[in-house]
């Protein structure tokens, strides 16, 4: 799921310390950089836009980075995060008996997900009923759900949830054990949605260039760091300071 990366609606934390224009070139690189990392997935791939209008410039973008036909965009339902999710599982998981699906479903918040990720998601839905990926912050950055799993018990996980709240993950598996349903933990990632989020997220790239230097993954992630750091060049003074003094 991504809204498309216009000035002032994306990543509004980040923009308070760099500006609303180098925070939507950050999401945009964020959402591109996933796109790109997850292409080859064994899977049926959906990008999920918001706003829908925005479809044709997405395909340009995606075009550009070699991407034509990798994904699909279709539009975001209305409402609440909540909503928007329930939705979008009710349209991609089929009930038995016609078949057995798994669908999982990501933001593009945590940049560095790639296909081991979601392959291990695939593999935990073999024995359980959903799959979480658990964020620093307390929310989740991924979801995964098999079609066992009713249409009703689904809904259970998203009305009247405080998205974006540190609570999210603890009220998700409170309602999971509630409901009798078995679940499966992902690795923790970390959200980018501060300043100091980025500043972290810069300092793991570096300690993984200087670690394993040689490792693919690795050099993926300095691919990132550097577009991140032609963005960073646009920022005030002081918010590069921050971003830098441990890099």
């Amino acid at each position: 799921m991504a809204k498309y990366w216009l000035a002032g609606h994306v990543k509004t934390r980040l923009a308070q310390a760099i500006g609303a224009e180098p925070a939507a070139l950050i999401h945009r690189e964020f959402t591109l950089f996933l796109c790109e990392s997850l292409s080859q997935t064994d899977a049926n791939r959906f990008l999920c836009l918001d706003p829908i209008s925005r479809k044709r410039d997405v395909n340009c973008e995606l075009d550009s980075r070699n991407l034509t036909g990798k994904w699909n965009l279709e539009e975001q339902a209305d409402g609440d995060l909540g909503d928007r999710m329930s939705k979008w599982f009710d349209n991609h998981l089929r009930p038995p008996p016609d078949s057995t699906e798994y669908s999982v479903l990501i933001g593009c918040d945590s940049p560095l997900i790639n296909s081991t990720h979601i392959e291990s998601a695939y593999q935990g839905l073999c024995q359980a009923d959903v799959v979480l990926g658990p964020a620093r912050d307390g929310g989740y950055y991924l979801l995964g759900i098999r079609s066992t799993v009713s249409q009703e018990a689904r809904a259970l996980l998203f009305s009247n949830m405080q998205w974006s709240t540190h609570t999210v993950l603890s009220e998700t598996r409170k309602r999971l054990r509630e409901n009798g349903l078995t679940w499966h933990e992902l690795s923790e990632h970390e959200d980018i949605d501060t300043i100091f989020d980025l500043r972290r997220l810069l300092k793991h790239v570096e300690d993984s260039r200087l670690s394993d230097p040689l490792n693919l993954n690795t050099a993926r992630k300095t691919l990132l760091a550097k577009r991140i750091q032609s963005i960073v060049k646009r920022c005030p003074s002081d918010a590069k300071a921050i971003l830098y003094d441990c890099c």
